[in-house]
């Protein structure tokens, strides 16, 4: 039985915890299942996320080049980004949270692709008494380590998709004996 609700919501790019189909010995660092299984597609996003990452580096330019040279400390990052990873939410409500596992330095970079009609959505900083209404063609960035959330989605026929841009932060132990995603990491 499920103990909380059903998400539509994964990731993209890399992450900082061993496959454990793999079992003990597996790589600390990996390719996300989607980027390793569906390069065509990873391939034809890139640009999109690239284009994320030159909003972040215009409009924050002291937290990018943060994030930018933790990023290079080794391969496990997107391609000329400041990013390892994307969780991307299909028509999701989050709950009151702040984010963990991320660069403690680093920040959250939210893009949205929406078709139909719908309303709410947006992402509050309730503390702070302010919440954006992110559509298709904005872009946000922000300090996900403060509380955050959405607020509820409502339409019909709707689909809103939430990308967002990270860096992990255990992304850091990540070193190029790991083998198995060495060969992959040429994105």
């Amino acid at each position: 039985s499920l103990v909380s609700n059903y998400a539509q919501s994964n990731i993209v790019g890399y992450y900082d915890k061993p496959d454990r189909n793999l079992g003990k010995g597996a790589p600390p660092c990996r390719l996300t299942s989607f980027t390793e299984k569906q390069t065509n597609k990873w391939k034809d996003a890139l640009p999109f996320i690239k284009e994320m990452d030159n909003c972040f580096k215009k409009l924050n330019p002291s937290e990018y080049k943060k994030q930018r040279a933790r990023a290079k400390k080794n391969k496990f990052h997107i391609k000329n980004t400041s990013f390892s990873t994307i969780t991307i939410n299909n028509n999701w409500q989050t709950a009151l949270h702040m984010d963990d596992g991320d660069f403690k330095e680093g920040f959250g970079n939210l893009c949205v692709v929406e078709r139909g009609d719908y309303q709410g959505g947006y992402t509050g900083f309730p503390q702070f008494g302010v919440a954006a209404n992110v559509r298709t063609g904005d872009y946000l960035s922000m300090d996900v380590h403060h509380w955050h959330c959405n607020t509820p989605l409502k339409g019909k026929n709707y689909n809103r998709l939430s990308l967002v841009a990270y860096l992990r932060e255990k992304m850091i132990r990540c070193n190029k004996k790991n083998k198995k995603t060495k060969k992959k990491l040429r994105n």
